[in-house]
């Protein structure tokens, strides 16, 4: 069995993980176990062999190796990757196909080790996007994409073909996915999005302070991250964010210029969620000692929170010169307690 979950995982629910993409190296075990014809049960001496020689894998029950064994090579143009097949999953059910329209990240947010697993940002031509959507349309009958990608506008010319490949054929889709907040995004872009199909675009905001912001690696200007956030809502999409309050370097000031933020929206206009930052999450940089020592971080208790059973996360008791946990639990409620007043 191959599995993606995080070191903590008991090793005795997989045989072998990948680390990141596993395409290549999954390919390379295939190829292993044909030549060599094992059985069907590995032994951990076989097991042990073979986390050696294929980059990207790693056992737990050799877990030396799980830190160092990392693929550098992945699929560079995910043009050259097959069309996705969703032939042995239940679909009667379901409305909705994620699409990987790009792998790898432009961004370096404090907070994100997403590009350790994935270091270098690739993104679908225009065209090869439209190929694939077309392609999932006419073999499965669904009309509702998920970009799946981490952001969409890693490459913005390539967004915009895409966009532009949807109108100038008068397909009629419908899509959803994540853009990074950048200068590089026009309210222009918002409204070609929008025209070529898309009705719920997420934001990486975070914050709306925008001195936290900086301090997480997200540059953009207050009034340009307002600017297309109503641009959004006025072209017919759905603008999300994501609000992560009691980053390391937030203030009750900071705190508070969220509320003032998200305050100047409705709720037809934006559709928001918030929790704390967790430095136990596995896309957070958990116990990484550059982060902790920049923010002057104390980790007091690590805790699984579902011992015994794969997690993506655990809990991380920790503080600093801004943050306590007491000061965390008071936010989170004082946050829900707004978005309660602000849905009415």
């Amino acid at each position: 069995v191959i599995g993606v979950f995080q070191r903590e995982t008991p090793a005795s629910t997989f045989d072998m993980f990948m680390h990141g993409e596993s395409e290549l190296s999954l390919l390379e075990l295939l190829g292993i176990l044909k030549e060599k014809q094992y059985p069907g049960s590995l032994d951990e001496h076989t097991l042990t062999q073979l986390v050696r020689i294929i980059p990207g894998s790693f056992s737990l029950k050799d877990p030396i190796l799980c830190p160092l064994n990392i693929r550098k090579d992945v699929v560079q143009n995910l043009d050259d990757l097959p069309l996705p097949d969703f032939s042995d999953s239940d679909l009667s059910v379901s409305k909705t196909l994620p699409v990987t329209l790009a792998r790898g990240c432009t961004a370096r947010c404090a907070f994100c080790s997403y590009r350790r697993t994935h270091p270098k940002f690739r993104m679908m031509s225009g065209k090869r996007a439209v190929m694939v959507v077309l392609h999932l349309q006419e073999t499965y009958g669904i009309n509702n994409f998920y970009f799946s990608s981490p952001l969409i506008n890693g490459d913005i010319n390539k967004l915009r073909d895409m966009c532009n490949e949807v109108i100038k054929n008068n397909l009629h889709f419908t899509f959803s996915g994540l853009i990074r907040l950048s200068k590089q995004v026009r309210e222009e872009d918002i409204e070609l999005m929008c025209v070529a199909g898309f009705r719920w675009i997420k934001f990486g905001l975070e914050s709306g302070s925008g001195y936290v912001r900086k301090t997480m690696g997200k540059l953009e200007g207050q009034d340009h991250v307002y600017r297309l956030l109503k641009r959004t809502s006025e072209s017919g999409s759905i603008a999300a964010v994501n609000i992560m309050h009691s980053f390391p370097t937030e203030t009750e000031e900071h705190f508070n210029e969220t509320i003032e933020f998200i305050s100047q929206f409705t709720p037809k206009e934006l559709a928001w969620e918030g929790w704390p930052f967790n430095l136990g999450h596995t896309n957070n940089a958990l116990l990484d000692r550059a982060f902790v020592k920049k923010f002057d971080i104390a980790v007091h208790k690590v805790r699984e929170l579902t011992p015994g059973k794969p997690t993506f996360a655990l809990d991380v008791e920790w503080s600093n010169i801004n943050i306590t946990g007491k000061i965390r639990h008071d936010r989170q409620r004082r946050l829900q307690a707004f978005r309660d007043e602000w849905l009415k």
